[in-house]
């Protein structure tokens, strides 16, 4: 704790010693905007945040010596106002930018003390020159609430009252964060790590060798250059910030990505908030251990693009099946290329119709699993026809997998049963899924179903039918949760350890992990979040590794 509130004096320093000294104010362009914005929220935020997961993960007890242990650490600094760094570039000089940090103080004199061990400390009139080890000299002074610390004095000619102002929300709402301008960073900057990033790439290509193999992959390299290239070149704003919320009991990481307007970034995140809804929603199940919901509307460009891997990606299937087939196969090769091909056209039609809409869940409760999802297709008769032609192969080989084909039709829907027999001998087989396992799937013109269960029909009609709503804003959802999986594990593959794992929270409590894909006008905003609770699990099946008792259920 003590070197985690040093490290927030000295994460600045970092970067202004990172930093070389420039003349970007040498002529008093105090217009020049930054590129860079870092936020820090103030110290008091990250003690909050500090002694709330130690709560969580069951040290509480000793969360009251934390800010006994960092007063000496805190001292002059005003622990109720942010800190922050602003990265300036110049064109003219776009390798060498110019830092300023602030940190909001109360008494200089004490913030001095704290770091008289680590620098060398002069004063200069109204400025503080501080001298790193290395013979970097860093100059400060105080104007406001504020210290203000550049490497170029010409910097400090004209400060901002409240530097605050100019980090924005981003305090308020992440412990630390940062935000790259894109639209501020110098053209020539850009293409230097444009260049670097195709060197790379061009190098790996070189390395790939010969074969259709080869060729895929260096198709997937090209069209992910050309689209990072994109992204560089038509960034209006970058976003990363990372908080602890001890209010909604979780923490994130948050991605926030603006393309300028009319770039090809803006074009596909417009595309998909006017796109139609989604046809799934029902699909993610509120008792779900895993899911997964998509649905999103593509431009042109990007239809183009995937079009042209699956032909390349499809060809090299094809001349993998002609040199690979074994002579005892149940099927030519110029019958497995047709069901290739057949799938394949099922890709296309899907992608050509520019939205792609599709969603799942997995449930494992008392050691059984279950299993459901949905998309949308094209020439679903196709894949009827590839799946009917597969069941004839797998009859040639005499494998015990039944196909019952056309058990029943609704609203345009067909569907089919497929039946696995479990032998006695896989016991954890047998534990989840009894003597068989059931699969139903149902094929329309413009749809597929998948339903794996003990009756897989109650459940397709379940979420069929679910009278469900999903945002148009939100293009993909993951979730997952971690307890049904330990126990799961604890009672079907024989994990000791793992015994009792379910007490360790009380029912009903968040223990979700969740990716989140929501789409704004010209760009997106991408959420990585886990409950809090996960701590407290992974902590306490951590301390009983170590030699604990059992789990013992917890209040929280």
């Amino acid at each position: 704790m003590k070197r985690f509130l040093l490290s927030l004096q000295f994460v600045l320093l970092t970067l202004l010693v990172a930093s070389q000294p420039t003349q970007l104010f040498a002529q008093a362009d105090m217009d020049l905007k930054p590129g860079i914005v870092v936020s820090i929220a103030n110290v008091d935020e990250h003690l909050n945040d500090v002694e709330h997961l130690m709560e969580v993960a069951g040290f509480g007890q000793m969360s009251g010596l934390v800010r006994m242990g960092a007063s000496e650490y805190i001292r002059g600094i005003d622990t109720k106002k942010p800190i922050g760094a602003l990265i300036f570039f110049s064109e003219d000089n776009p390798e060498q930018p110019g830092v300023m940090a602030f940190i909001p103080v109360k008494d200089i004199e004490d913030v001095l003390d704290t770091l008289a061990p680590f620098v060398d400390i002069d004063e200069d009139g109204d400025d503080i020159i501080l001298t790193m080890n290395d013979g970097t000299e860093l100059t400060t002074r105080v104007s406001g609430d504020y210290a203000f610390m550049v490497q170029d004095a010409d910097m400090l000619k004209k400060l901002p009252e409240d530097p605050a102002n100019l980090l924005g929300d981003l305090p308020k709402e992440y412990g630390i964060a940062a935000s790259v301008m894109g639209q501020n960073i110098p053209e020539s900057l850009k293409n230097q790590a444009i260049e670097l990033i195709k060197s790379g790439a061009e190098s790996e290509m070189g390395n790939l060798g010969d074969g259709p193999e080869a060729d895929v992959q260096r198709e997937n390299l090209q069209v992910s250059m050309a689209q990072l290239e994109s992204l560089i070149n038509d960034t209006e704003e970058l976003m990363i910030g990372a908080a602890i919320n001890a209010d909604t009991k979780s923490l994130y990481i948050d991605v926030h990505l603006l393309g300028t307007a009319g770039s090809e970034l803006a074009k596909q995140c417009n595309q998909s908030i006017e796109g139609p809804a989604s046809r799934f929603p029902g699909f993610v199940l509120d008792n779900a251990t895993a899911s997964v919901h998509y649905n999103a509307k593509s431009t042109e460009a990007n239809v183009e693009q995937v079009e042209q891997l699956l032909k390349t990606f499809e060809t090299t299937v094809m001349e993998e099946i002609k040199d690979s087939m074994p002579e005892d196969a149940p099927m030519s090769a110029e019958d497995a290329q047709k069901v290739v091909t057949d799938l394949f056209d099922v890709a296309r039609g899907a992608v050509a119709s520019g939205q792609s809409n599709a969603a799942g869940s997995l449930v494992l409760e008392d050691g059984s699993l279950s299993f459901v999802a949905a998309a949308g297709i094209a020439e679903g008769a196709k894949l009827e026809e590839a799946v009917k032609q597969i069941a004839k192969w797998v009859e040639q080989e005499k494998a015990p997998v039944k196909f019952e084909f056309d058990v029943d039709t609704k609203d345009g829907v067909r569907y089919h049963k497929i039946t696995v027999p479990v032998p006695n001998s896989e016991e954890e087989a047998t534990k989840v899924f009894g003597d068989k396992i059931e699969i139903l799937l149902g094929v329309g013109d413009d749809v597929v179903y998948i339903a794996l269960d003990s009756d897989p029909r109650a459940l397709l009609d379940k979420c069929i039918n679910a009278k469900s709503d999903s945002p148009k804003n939100v293009v993909a959802n993951l979730g997952l949760r971690l307890i049904p999986i330990l126990k799961f594990a604890s009672e079907v593959q024989g994990m000791p350890e793992l015994d009792g794992v379910a007490d360790i929270l009380p029912e009903g409590a968040d223990d979700s992990l969740s990716i989140t894909n929501e789409v704004v006008e010209n760009g997106f905003h991408l959420r990585f979040g886990m409950s809090d609770a996960i701590l407290k699990v992974l902590a306490t099946i951590g301390q009983e590794s170590m030699g604990g008792g059992g789990f013992a259920p917890q209040d929280f």
